[in-house]
């Protein structure tokens, strides 16, 4: 213990470093605020810039006039005015959807007056075409076939269930013993009684066996054995971080005073 001990007090001392107190430097890295700027007289600016612009500027030669005859829109230049050009495109396509739909529309009503009225679900037709829809129609249709659907069923249930019931008949052979999936209590009782009675009989011969057999055996002689285990008291548990921080400190605190008491050397 002692031999691990040094071992583990010198890798400390290796480890350990005494903090060294360090002094503030100034920093070269911190903002340095820059000098201000003069302001700017931007009037004398101005006029500046003007004069030398004045003095650069050359004046653009005469071009011939055209006659007032000619006109943008007489004279293709070869440019292609865009805009104006897709409003028109646009506007003449708009047109056109207008009348195929308005035509359509007219077609349409003339086979649904020349055709014979069938049921209410080629009425829907008309109303998604003509771009709505009745949704209460519509569901008061499908509630309304339901109800139908359901009021057929249950008139064929009926017929069968009567038909069914019908067919049943008791036949007069049969008697009390006879299970017809009734549920009498007189014969549930007898039946619990007569088991309870078995079960009894049963157990008192189970007994007697029972007795007889521990009679017969001879009954082993207890010894005391020592070689039985016998259980520790668990100890309590220890926090080892804790006991080594508080083992450092002291050691550094000897550490210290040896240091302190042992005379310097001379060079």
């Amino acid at each position: 213990m002692r031999k691990e001990r040094k071992e583990y007090e010198q890798k400390y001392l290796s480890r350990y470093k005494q903090p060294k107190i360090q002094k503030k430097k100034v920093s070269s890295s911190l903002y340095k605020p820059e000098k201000p700027k003069p302001k700017l007289d931007m009037k004398k600016e101005r006029k500046e810039y003007e004069q030398k612009y004045l003095s650069r500027y050359k004046q653009p030669k005469s071009t011939i006039k055209k006659s007032t005859s000619w006109t943008q829109h007489d004279v293709d230049l070869g440019r292609l005015n865009l805009r104006k050009h897709t409003i028109t495109k646009r506007r003449e396509y708009l047109g056109k959807r207008k009348d195929y739909e308005e035509k359509y529309i007219l077609r349409y009503m003339k086979k649904l007056k020349a055709e014979p009225k069938r049921s209410s679900s080629k009425n829907l037709d008309h109303d998604l075409i003509s771009g709505r829809l009745n949704l209460r129609a519509l569901v008061d249709k499908k509630r309304n076939e339901l109800q139908t659907e359901r009021t057929k069923y249950e008139k064929k249930y009926i017929s069968k269930y009567k038909e069914s019931k019908a067919s049943i008949k008791k036949p007069k052979s049969l008697t009390e013993s006879d299970d017809l999936g009734k549920f009498t209590i007189s014969t549930k009782t007898t039946a619990l009684k007569k088991l309870r009675a078995e079960r009894a009989e049963y157990e008192k011969q189970y007994l007697a066996r029972y007795s007889k057999q521990r009679k017969a055996k001879p009954k082993p002689k207890k010894k005391a054995d020592s070689s039985l285990y016998k259980p520790e008291i668990p100890k309590p548990k220890r926090d080892m971080k804790k006991e080594r921080a508080e083992y450092e400190q002291k050691y550094l605190a000897r550490h210290l005073k040896q240091r302190k008491t042992k005379p310097k050397k001379k060079k």
